[in-house]
């Protein structure tokens, strides 16, 4: 699988960011988003077809769920999930990108465990799998968005 660079709003690359490096804010924002603080990356080839980037709030969390804050996941196989309530009822929402691409906005929820919101898309051969913990539930699709549209628009131009 192609591994490619996500640019980040401070203006590193993520792959050339060390392991336990903190950053002073996720990617897509600037020092001057004051929701978020310090975070540790931890890359990870899950299989030959996945590649998982941890945002994390520990420099040993390596994505553990107590401790994990975000995750990016760029996947080869799959398409996107659209997710529905315990009434059957879908709730994800349709979300068009800054570049035209269409996307899938799930909000944060509880079903037998508790799910942070997402943001997934399909982007060339690439299903793009974005969720970020810990966001006032208002602002949940237009911080994804916002995500999202970054990550889209420095990758695969």
């Amino acid at each position: 699988m192609r591994k490619y660079l996500l640019f980040l709003g401070l203006g590193f690359f993520l792959s050339m960011i060390p392991y336990g490096k903190a950053l002073s804010s996720p990617p897509a924002f600037t020092k001057e988003d004051k929701l978020f603080s310090s975070y540790y990356i931890t890359e990870e080839h899950a299989t030959p077809d996945q590649y998982i980037i941890y945002f994390d709030k520990t420099k040993d969390c390596h994505g553990a769920k107590y401790c994990n804050v975000g995750t990016l996941i760029d996947n080869t196989q799959g398409n996107p999930t659209l997710y529905s309530n315990r009434n059957h009822e879908p709730i994800t929402e349709k979300v068009i990108l800054k570049t035209g691409i269409m996307a899938y906005f799930t909000p944060s929820h509880s079903m037998g465990d508790f799910w942070p919101p997402r943001m997934e898309w399909r982007q060339g051969s690439h299903l793009m799998q974005l969720s970020w913990s810990g966001l006032p539930p208002q602002n949940e699709k237009a911080t994804l968005e916002k995500m999202a549209n970054r990550i889209s628009e420095a990758n695969f131009q």
